[in-house]
């Protein structure tokens, strides 16, 4: 059975007006050349544009929706693949955990990125994430994908992390001296790499709640509810937690300047 993300009856509607309005713009487009040409002129053109667009953007849109469906059970195929995986490793099959690893190594390292600027740091926190998904895999009970059990266990190590670098005072004093030689937002624009670098310092300087907060918020552009589900907080600590953050966040930043 076909499916659309939009019901034939509609879609067919919608395709009409897509082509109406191609064909008055083109119109207008042309407006110059129009007033030189008779009223049957310009009528004969508006329907043979009609009928010549009418088919492709029906077809542009069944593709389009055929595009989706498919995605969908693209998504569905590796979810059932994920499950038969874990299925595996969980009575002992080492395999299947290694291609699990293999297949979420490069996600749980991009989001582990946010934790540290050491490459270093950021390979052992990865290894932490799968060894304690390895451990807790009786734990996962597929209420939701995989990949959004594995980075709330991902979020948990790097906050741990987080909370041991927060015990290091020298750690802190080191930040600070290295905040006060970064140049200031407001001057030459950042590339990428001074961004990045920046956002970390500032971030580092904050206590762990609060740059969790801020990370998932801003730099990873959760919403609330998203936010609240990776950390394990409710949403209303979750907004409370980030008012206070940007508070602290915006003295840094001031006293920066």
């Amino acid at each position: 059975m076909q499916l659309y993300l939009i019901d034939p009856n509609s879609r067919l509607g919608f395709v009409s007006k897509l082509v109406a309005e191609v064909v008055k713009t083109f119109v207008a487009l042309q407006k110059p050349k129009l007033l030189t040409s008779s009223a049957t002129q310009n009528r004969l053109l508006r329907q043979s544009l009609v009928a010549e667009l009418y088919p492709t953007f029906r077809l542009w849109l069944d593709s389009f929706a055929m595009f989706a469906v498919q995605a969908g059970e693209a998504r569905q195929v590796f979810e059932d693949v994920d499950l038969a995986l874990i299925k595996a490793a969980r009575g002992g099959d080492e395999g299947a955990f290694r291609q699990i690893v293999e297949s979420y190594q490069a996600t749980i390292g991009a989001q582990m990125r946010r934790f540290s600027r050491d490459r270093n740091v950021i390979d052992s926190l990865v290894h932490d994430v799968f060894v304690e998904a390895f451990m807790s895999l009786g734990s996962y009970k597929a209420k939701s994908p995989f990949e959004h059990w594995l980075r709330k266990l991902a979020v948990r190590v790097g906050y741990r992390h987080w909370q041991a670098e927060a015990r290091d005072k020298h750690r802190l004093e080191k930040l600070r001296e290295e905040a006060a030689t970064l140049p200031l937002v407001t001057e030459a624009p950042f590339d990428a790499n001074e961004a990045y670098e920046h956002l970390h310092v500032m971030l580092a300087q904050l206590a762990p709640r609060d740059r969790l907060v801020l990370t998932l918020l801003y730099w990873d552009g959760l919403s609330v509810a998203e936010a609240a589900k990776l950390s394990g907080w409710t949403q209303a600590l979750v907004k409370v937690q980030a008012h206070r953050a940007r508070k602290r966040l915006k003295k840094l930043l001031e006293e920066a300047q």
